[in-house]
């Protein structure tokens, strides 16, 4: 007994000194797995994911989460993010127990790939939106399916909000906008040129372009206010990924589904198995940009068609869940079996594997 409660005050009082710490809490009692976040988060210090959802009273596991590398030989893991690795700055060994995490929510091209080069055999765990990492994580948005049956209808100013299914249901999305979709967007030149595909698109439908690659401004750009005054003047929000890479999916998609507004996606996901029936529209299901604009106008100038793409939030809701809680999960598992994998060929599964394309490529093929 009196040994438990000295490494029960043992392991408070490392929290305790640890400069900047975030613990997962646990409903049952177990040891703490420490993580150490060793990279910065884009040059930051703080990390959104290890910070804000980490201090979760429902995660079934304890975790500490710390940035002071004084507890290198201590932690049982370490995590660096991908983009912000620095080959001159690593850790000087690795503990035969310790597993060393890749974390990154973006594709390939985000991190240089003479980093990726000498990445072979350092990594136990991936942590990426890639369906085989082992850790899958898409920003933290997951789908419930509703627990009661949600009757609800996109309100627009001088609409009153009515039931699913009637004949006067869905107000005319032709009527409400200035242009029939919007698009927030900062980075003008992509590896999936979707610039090049929204030119073409604006041939046939008014599509308003905020940030840096247009005419309009909203700040702070893809915050809740800006989301919230697009889906009050447009009828279709433009998801269109900067890279089309195997299972890539960001928050332009998730983030316009908590609005009444229509996302429409050009990415390398399988939105189909990402979210409910009827949520989504996909640009890669078009044989071009001409004819997608086509049933956008098609679809927003009738009511009940426009009004079926809500239908989704009747039965499911978009949920976040903890990203720090998955990851401690990972740890727990791996730690309580004594299984311990490590990456050889990273290269090869990270890069080679991301299966990356442009638009037309994705057309034609």
């Amino acid at each position: 007994m009196a040994l438990r409660k000295f490494a029960i005050l043992k392991i408070a009082l490392v929290a305790l000194a640890l400069c900047a710490v975030y613990v997962t809490r646990r409903a049952v009692t177990s040891r703490p797995v420490v993580v150490l976040l060793w990279t910065t988060w884009c040059g930051k210090q703080d990390y959104p994911y290890f910070k804000e959802g980490v201090v979760d009273a429902t995660c079934p596991h304890a975790c500490i989460f710390t940035r002071n590398r004084g507890h290198l030989t201590s932690s049982n893991a370490v995590l660096f993010h991908g983009k912000d690795i620095d080959l001159q700055d690593m850790p000087p060994r690795r503990s035969e127990e310790q597993r060393w995490i890749f974390f990154s929510l973006e594709p390939p091209t985000a991190t240089p790939v003479h980093v990726l080069r000498k990445l072979d055999g350092l990594f136990n765990i991936t942590m990426t939106y890639r369906s085989d990492s082992d850790v899958t994580t898409r920003y933290g948005y997951t789908f419930k399916r509703r627990t009661k049956r949600r009757r609800v209808a996109p309100r627009r100013s001088g609409s009153s909000r009515t039931t699913v299914g009637t004949n006067s249901a869905w107000f005319n999305a032709t009527a409400k906008q200035r242009a029939l979709a919007v698009w927030m967007v900062s980075h003008c030149n992509t590896d999936s040129r979707r610039e090049t595909y929204v030119d073409r698109l604006r041939r046939v439908i008014g599509v308003d372009v905020f940030g840096k690659c247009g005419d309009l401004v909203c700040e702070p750009k893809a915050s809740d206010t800006c989301l919230k005054e697009a889906a009050r003047n447009y009828s279709f929000y433009l998801s269109f990924e900067n890279s089309i890479c195997r299972d890539y999916v960001t928050e332009k998609f998730y983030r316009p589904l908590l609005f009444d507004i229509v996302p429409v996606v050009m990415g390398g996901a399988n939105y189909s198995r990402l979210a409910p029936p009827g949520s989504y529209i996909d640009a890669l299901d078009f044989e071009s940009p001409e004819a997608l604009g086509v049933y956008l106008a098609n679809v927003a100038a009738k009511p009940e068609w426009y009004g079926s793409y809500f239908v989704w939030k009747q039965h499911f809701e978009l949920k976040y869940e903890s990203v720090a809680c998955k990851l401690c999960a990972k740890l727990h598992e791996g730690i309580d079996s004594g299984r311990k994998y490590t990456y050889q060929r990273f290269l090869e599964w990270f890069l080679e594997g991301a299966g990356c394309s442009n638009w037309e490529q994705r057309i034609l093929s």
